[in-house]
């Protein structure tokens, strides 16, 4: 007698109302569909920290694929690199000087060397842009050839610009490795 009590008490818990039809449009209603804007310009705040090291830089990126820019400054505004990147490789010059001082196969070996992290910019690109944040990123990091991190990336208030979603924060997080980009500038080309 006690299971079908029981029994009968969990069926009535999975009888469904139906909700008026406002409620109903309210729960169907999709985001418009939003498409991956490969090439852009944009200008950020960068806090980077891996464990008890705290960096602040500024960046300005055009990725205008295969081609790819990276100028690194001071929250000062002062220069520090400049990462370029193109289908042949990718090269630092630093501090402006216009003398590349070194190169690699790719931007994100780059910017281990230049940042203390190596970044994967065809992630990060999506990751501005609310793609990709549901799957887990491995991820090589540090200069260190072989480790690997899984990154979990969170964004924050997405609004549209030149028909783009584009998030007002990113926060990616690897281990003690924390990384927070305010985009202030976004522009599709």
């Amino acid at each position: 007698m006690l299971a079908i009590s029981l029994l009968a008490a969990a069926m009535g818990g999975c009888a469904t109302l139906r909700p008026d039809d406002h409620r109903v449009a309210q729960m169907h209603t999709v985001e418009p569909a939003v498409a991956f804007v490969e090439r852009f310009e944009l200008t950020a705040r960068i806090s980077l920290r891996v464990a008890d090291r705290v960096d602040i830089m500024k960046i300005s990126w055009a990725r205008l694929p295969p081609n790819e820019t990276l100028q690194i400054f001071t929250p000062f505004g002062a220069q520090i690199a400049q990462v370029t990147a193109d289908q042949n490789g990718a090269a630092v010059s630093r501090a402006g000087d216009g003398n590349v001082s070194a190169s690699a196969a790719n931007i994100a070996d780059l910017m281990g060397a230049v940042i203390g992290v190596r970044l994967d910019t065809a992630a990060l690109a999506r990751w501005v842009q609310g793609f990709d944040l549901q799957n887990t990123l491995d991820l090589v990091a540090f200069a260190e050839a072989g480790v690997k991190q899984t990154w979990n990336v969170r964004v924050e208030n997405f609004r549209m610009i030149d028909d783009a979603r584009v998030a007002n924060r990113v926060d990616a997080i690897s281990g003690d490795t924390v990384i927070r980009i305010v985009i202030d500038e976004f522009r599709a080309r």
